[in-house]
């Protein structure tokens, strides 16, 4: 392609055709009075002073442009101003100028066009992005990781700024590269690397992240595999790329085999519940044990998570086995007996049980109703569906477990039951007499897992 020829020495002349001796030119970012660099060289690498000041004989020196819209103004010494041109461009790209990183690094003005090689054979680091407005519109850098180690390389937008809408971008595998644009007042990808490490996931996805216990030692031990989940502040992915194992009898410490517990001492008869954790400055991710299902202690450098199922212990601080389904469907290999009430409450409002499943989780139940006269229904439901007495015959069939005897006429109703807990794990029940017995046994759960975020 052909292109045409300009003087690389440029001069200024005053309104009447005298050259204008010391004459200043000022550039800006296009439709502001933000200063915007210049250069002395095609590396732009030395920046010119900002007015550029001609000579006596109105000659300016060498100025190259960053691949972007600058203003540009004109005045004489005095300060007059002779004209105004916006927006002003370079005719060719500014720099194809390859570097190399291999540490932290903050892209400067003069890697417009730029490719940055990005070695993390050392440990893993961050390249942070100008703001988009310094960059201005059009600023454009290329990050390529190109080492093999299974460090990860991230390109990190300035402060709150955002990148595509998301906080960073991750290069964790050998030859991943990503292309970005300022458009003046955020980041646009252009070229982007393959792998659910960046493409983002909608919010609350997740799949994956199965749970089970380790087969060496099952009691204090859990295999998580390969999962990934969009964090629950829907700011990043985090992806597990091989199977970890976690020990919740050990306090956290970062990769497979070693402890997993957030803080303090493994309790008896406690949920604990499991966290996919990220740190975005590294992009290294792990898994963490916490008695907080919402709020676990993290990590130093720990900033995204993702709640991805939940554990029990037993009165001697063991975990109970559990078989984990497709999604997030768990079933217990023992089933628990949570109630055997011999006088439960004939009310409306019946009375709460506390189910061996985790909070806000759906309870699946063997539910019975027993009584030594003639009839005996219960009618199992969330603890916040308070004023409904079940009934057996003579109306609409309210109750869920038992036996309803009419005359004649015998009435079995299942008794294997869906129910929701609420956030202490409890479910209500109700009985039509007080003879009736209860019983409830847990036999699994399905978690959401953070599906209705």
């Amino acid at each position: 392609m052909a292109g045409r020829f300009t003087f690389p020495i440029q001069s200024a002349f005053d309104n009447d055709g005298t050259p204008g001796a010391g004459a200043k030119l000022y550039f800006y970012i296009s439709g502001t009075s933000t200063a915007l660099d210049t250069f002395s060289d095609d590396a732009l690498s030395v920046a010119n002073t900002n007015p550029v000041d001609a000579d006596s004989a109105g000659r300016f020196p060498a100025i190259f442009l960053s691949d972007q819209d600058y203003k540009v103004i004109l005045r004489t010494s005095e300060g007059v101003t002779l004209w105004t041109a916006d927006p002003v461009r370079a005719a060719e790209p500014t720099s194809t100028t390859v570097i190399s990183k291999s540490t932290t690094y903050t892209v400067t003005s003069a890697d417009n066009g730029r490719l940055i090689k990005a070695d993390a054979t050392a440990g893993a680091f961050t390249i942070t992005l100008p703001p988009a407005a310094t960059a201005g519109n059009g600023f454009e850098v290329t990050v390529k990781k190109v080492d093999s180690s299974a460090n990860a390389v991230t390109l990190d937008a300035d402060g709150s700024e955002t990148i595509d809408g998301g906080t960073d971008i991750s290069l964790p595998n050998q030859h991943d590269a990503v292309q970005v644009r300022s458009d003046g007042t955020a980041w646009q990808v252009i070229v982007q690397p393959f792998g659910s490490e960046n493409i983002p996931l909608g919010l609350g996805f997740i799949s994956g992240f199965v749970l089970s216990n380790n087969t060496t030692d099952a009691e204090h031990d859990i295999d998580i595999s390969p999962g990934a989940a969009r964090n629950d502040a829907d700011g990043g992915n985090i992806v597990l790329s091989s199977v970890t194992v976690k020990r919740l009898d050990a306090a956290w410490a970062v990769g497979s085999g070693n402890g997993g517990l957030d803080t303090g001492a493994v309790a008896v008869d406690t949920w604990y519940h499991l966290f996919a954790i990220r740190r975005s400055d590294t992009g290294v991710v792990d898994v963490l044990f916490s008695a907080s299902p919402t709020a676990p202690t993290l990590p130093g450098g720990y900033d995204q998570k993702r709640r991805i199922g939940a554990v029990l212990t037993d009165s001697s601080s063991n975990i109970l086995p559990f078989l984990q389904r497709p999604g997030g469907f768990f079933e217990w290999v023992t089933p628990i007996l949570d109630a055997n009430d011999g006088s439960p409450t004939a009310t409306n409002e019946g009375e709460l049980y506390t189910i061996s499943v985790p909070p806000s989780a759906l309870a699946h139940i063997s539910a019975g109703a027993n009584s030594a006269d003639t009839a005996g229904v219960a009618y199992f439901r969330a603890s916040d569906i308070t004023n409904d007495i079940p009934v057996d015959f003579g109306g609409l069939p309210l109750h869920n477990a038992g036996i309803a005897v009419g005359g004649a006429t015998v009435t079995a109703r299942a008794s294997d039951l869906w129910v929701w807990t609420d956030s202490s794990s409890q479910i209500r029940a109700s009985v039509d007499a007080a003879s009736t017995d209860l019983t409830i046994m847990a036999k699994g759960w399905f978690d959401p897992r953070g599906q209705d975020a």
